[in-house]
């Protein structure tokens, strides 16, 4: 009788493990979105202050006009900066305002499409992107801060607009 139970025993163990073995799997897959639904920023207001996990993974970026139903204007500081992945980046003309070194240390930022509702390019936005080769400044642009380009040792070409009144150093 003892080795019966026991046998019952180690086939509902042995049964059990396997419906959770199971279950962990189907669970995993059901829990993760596909790549067209994950979050990319993470925002607070009408502004985009970083990239999340996933975001950051990603080598080229487009920021869309709104998120959840709210229009994005702002790139908070240091929101893109130190992101060694990051290529290219393409911004909405809904983008007003880019805080200090938002793509600072962004060593493999090849090329940025700036938004047309752009006013200020702000304090080492740019600052150490090594691979960026050009930027076309648009006209709604009338202030460069200082420090907006330094050491982008890769930097033929850089587009100001008619508009700019105001160039740091």
């Amino acid at each position: 009788m003892r080795k019966f139970l026991l046998a019952i025993l180690s086939c509902v163990i042995l049964a059990c493990s396997g419906v959770f073995m199971l279950t962990a799997c189907n669970d995993e897959d059901e829990t993760t979105p596909p790549e067209e639904n994950r979050t990319i920023f993470t925002i607070q207001n009408c502004a985009i202050t970083g990239l999340t996990d996933y975001g950051k993974t990603l080598s080229e970026v487009v920021i869309p006009e709104s998120i959840d139903g709210v229009t994005i204007t702002e790139i908070k500081k240091d929101a893109f900066s130190n992101n060694g992945k990051l290529v290219s980046v393409v911004m909405p003309n809904t983008i007003e305002t880019l805080g200090w070194s938002v793509f600072e240390n962004c060593i493999s930022l090849e090329s940025v499409t700036l938004s047309s509702g752009l006013t200020r390019i702000s304090q080492a936005t740019f600052r150490g992107c090594q691979k960026l080769t050009s930027v076309i400044i648009p006209n709604s642009v009338t202030s460069i801060d200082t420090e907006a380009f330094k050491n982008c040792s890769a930097l033929q070409t850089v587009t100001l607009p008619s508009n700019l009144t105001r160039v740091g150093n």
